[in-house]
C-alpha cells in the first residue's frame, strides 16, 4: 500500500473559477430549453449558502426527471465556454509547489473539459489521474474506487474541494478533507460538514500538506 500523501482536487470552483460561466450557461441555455427559473447574481449568493436539496431544485422549477438532461446539456455548453474560465488566485503556484506529490482530479465536469483547460494553462502534466462522473453519483463510492485501484492508504489521502456534498462524500470515504472558501459554497455552510481543515487561501493548503 502506498504511504505517501496523495491529493485529490475538485475542479470547478477549486481549481477553475467557473461560477460566472455556469451562471451564464444556465440562464442562456438551460432556462429557455427546460423552462426553469432564471438565476440572478443575488440568487447565486443565496444558493451558495444552501445545501443541495430537492427543495432547492423545486425553487428553480427543476424536476428530478429533468436533472440528468440539464446536467448533460450544461456540460456540452460549458465545453464551448471553458477556455474563458480563469484559474483561482494562487492555485497555479500551489500546484507547481505540489508537483512532487501524486495529484489527481475528481470532478463532475467532463475529463475533456478539464484537460482542455489545464493544457491551456500548462498544468496538465501536474496531475497523474482523473476520475470524472455525473453529479448524480455519490463521490464517496468513487473515492473508495480510487483508493482501491491505486492502492492508497486512506489516512494519507486528502480531498480538496469547495462544495458541501463533496466534503460530506470525502468524510464518508474516510479520507482527510480540506474545504476551500473561495469556491461555490460559503464558509458558514462548509463549517457544518466538519472538514478536517477549512482554508481561506491556497498557501494554507501547502502548510497543511508540508506539516
Amino acid at each position: 500500500m502506498e504511504n505517501h500523501k496523495t491529493l485529490i482536487f475538485d475542479f470547478d470552483g477549486t481549481i477553475a473559477d467557473t461560477l460566472e460561466l455556469a451562471l451564464g450557461v444556465y440562464n442562456k441555455k438551460i432556462v429557455p430549453r427546460y423552462n426553469t427559473k432564471r438565476a440572478t447574481r443575488e440568487d447565486l449568493e443565496y444558493i451558495r449558502n444552501q445545501k443541495p436539496s430537492r427543495k432547492l431544485l423545486k425553487e428553480y422549477n427543476i424536476s428530478l426527471f429533468q436533472l440528468p438532461f440539464i446536467i448533460r446539456k450544461g456540460r456540452i455548453e460549458l465545453k464551448k465556454e471553458i477556455n474563458k474560465a480563469k484559474l483561482q488566485p494562487g492555485i497555479e503556484e500551489l500546484l507547481r509547489k505540489l508537483e512532487n506529490y501524486p495529484l489527481g482530479i475528481l470532478s463532475s465536469n467532463s475529463e475533456e473539459n478539464i484537460k482542455s483547460f489545464l493544457a491551456r494553462h500548462k498544468l496538465l502534466n501536474v496531475f497523474r489521474f482523473f476520475y470524472c462522473s455525473s453529479p448524480l453519483f455519490r463521490k464517496d463510492k468513487i473515492i473508495k474506487k480510487i483508493l482501491k485501484e491505486r492502492n492508497l492508504n486512506p489516512e494519507r489521502v486528502f480531498y480538496i474541494g469547495d462544495e458541501v456534498r463533496d466534503i460530506v462524500s470525502a468524510n464518508k470515504a474516510g479520507i482527510k478533507t480540506i474545504a476551500v472558501t473561495w469556491g461555490f459554497n460559503k464558509r458558514e455552510v462548509l463549517e457544518k460538514t466538519k472538514p478536517d481543515y477549512l482554508v481561506e487561501q491556497c498557501s494554507d493548503i501547502l502548510e497543511i500538506i508540508s506539516s
